[in-house]
């Protein structure tokens, strides 16, 4: 019955793609709470890379292009960020034909740990054609989110996606789990991925920036009932994301929680106390994943192998458990990126010089890849590649905090507010997993970044309108076609 559902809400939205090709791009972005799950057809008539979802996403882009010119969508991104993603998807076209031109250490790696050796084809699927169409969703929205009610939509795809991934977080992982963080931890670990597709650590970013993201958004809602369906959404996943185990998650929500609660809702700085004592009460599996490692029971998966351990020095155990051997992975890391610091090695670089085959071989600790997105993309593609790649992210954090801090619409706070809480938990995360490289569970993160330059060049013809009356910026929001030259990056800011 599921799968009768799925198939036929493809095959709605791919034939209304042809009258609203924006409506079925929403859809799309919705179907990502679903998308990784073990039941859904990875493949249509056993053609690769030909699966329900691509194929929605296809006829959404050949549906945009022949209305493009009726709708007068254009692409207007600012010169100097069209420049830094031309070069953000050049440094990844570069780093896969490297890593293709000699799968060798890749193949070793996979035969050492059991798995089916890798072929060039697979491998340019995941790490090539993969990459460029989990952006492609973001950079439609950014082109054509041309009226308010399209903005509404994009938020309500956002909302429904969190909302439904939380919910299968909540079904398979009981409220009793709450009380016991190893018990939290180990079930978490075992169950999530195979159940719902993503990993738990996954899963612990993007609910940790969707909860805070549609807590942003729900200065939006234009009627109580509205205002309180997007804060339980809000709440439901912040609850999916306290069930997930992911310490980086906790992380991540707090420091989130923290930014809105300075700089923008202060009375919400004297709900913390409260909100402390409530988890310790309450929810005390959360403290013991945070202090796991400080001394006490270790989940079995996190304790170090025998010949780890046997390295280690007298206290470091606890440190290892904390950083699930994540302090143990990275100066081999470290010593590898000094050997190349300026170009790298190419995609897959832990398992292609060797480095992963030999971690596990005298250490029986399998990393496929460093378990922290800096370290994987300078390892990679050199400071060469990282360092432009990393502006870019930092631009994308300050104009959505730019558009936080702006009082003059509520569109600019609940965009700047989500696109901040998104993409921050998205480059915390990155400091104990995650990758650059674009894949299914940052696809919430371009969509926000696509509303996030749309509403700051919006903001920045307004601007170039002196005589704009502040009180109707979000009804003036979709209405000047015309300003500055935004292809040159020259908007004005207040």
């Amino acid at each position: 019955m599921r799968i009768a559902l799925f198939y036929l809400f493809i095959s709605f939205f791919t034939l209304y793609a042809w009258k609203d090709w924006y409506k079925s791009l929403c859809a799309l972005i919705f179907l990502m709470a679903f998308l990784e799950r073990p039941d859904i057809p990875k493949s249509i008539l056993e053609i690769p890379g030909l699966n329900p979802w691509n194929f929605l996403l296809a006829v959404v882009i050949m549906a945009w292009l022949a209305n493009r010119h009726k709708e007068g969508t254009r692409w207007d991104m600012p010169g100097h960020i069209t420049t830094l993603l031309v070069f953000y998807g050049l440094m990844i076209t570069i780093a896969v034909t490297r890593m293709i031109s000699d799968i060798s250490g890749i193949a070793d790696f996979r035969m050492i740990t059991g798995q089916e050796p890798p072929t060039r084809m697979g491998l340019v699927i995941d790490y090539f054609i993969n990459c460029i169409k989990y952006t492609i969703p973001g950079l439609l929205l950014f082109v054509g989110c041309n009226t308010r009610a399209r903005l509404y939509w994009a938020l309500a795809a956002l909302a429904g996606m969190y909302f439904f991934l939380a919910l299968q977080v909540i079904k398979w992982m009981p409220l009793g789990l709450l009380t016991s963080g190893v018990e939290l931890s180990d079930r978490a670990a075992r169950v999530l991925d195979r159940e719902i597709g993503y990993f738990r650590i996954d899963l612990s970013m993007i609910l940790a920036g969707g909860a805070c993201a549609i807590f942003a958004a729900r200065i939006l809602a234009k009627t109580k009932w509205h205002h309180l369906m997007m804060l339980g959404i809000s709440a439901t996943s912040l609850l999916g994301q306290l069930l997930t185990g992911g310490r980086i998650g906790y992380v991540s929500t707090a420091i989130i929680g923290l930014i809105f609660a300075i700089f923008r809702w202060r009375k919400l700085l004297l709900l913390i106390p409260l909100i402390v004592i409530f988890i310790v009460t309450y929810m005390p599996s959360v403290v013991d994943r945070m202090i796991q490692g400080l001394g006490g029971e270790i989940a079995a998966e996190e304790a170090p192998s025998a010949a780890v351990a046997d390295t280690l020095k007298e206290g470091q155990e606890g440190l290892y458990a904390m950083t699930s051997g994540r302090n143990f992975a990275w100066p081999f890391v470290l010593d590898k990126i000094a050997e190349a610091p300026l170009f790298g090695y190419g995609t897959l670089a832990m398992q292609n010089t060797g480095l992963s085959s030999l971690m596990t071989l005298n250490y029986n600790e399998a990393f496929p890849h460093p378990h922290n997105a800096y370290l994987e993309w300078i390892l990679d593609t050199g400071l060469i590649g990282a360092i432009p790649v990393f502006i870019l992210y930092f631009l994308f954090i300050k104009y959505s905090f730019s558009l936080f801090l702006d009082s003059r619409s509520k569109i600019f706070i609940a965009i700047g507010g989500a696109g901040l809480a998104i993409i921050l938990a998205q480059l915390i995360a990155s400091i104990g997993a995650q990758s650059f490289y674009p894949r299914a569970g940052t696809v919430a993160m371009w969509c926000a970044i696509g509303l996030i330059m749309r509403v700051y060049i919006q903001r920045g013809r307004l601007d170039s309108h002196t005589n704009t009356p502040q009180a109707s910026f979000d009804d003036q929001l979709w209405n000047r076609t015309s300003g500055p030259d935004v292809s040159s990056g020259r908007i004005k800011n207040k």
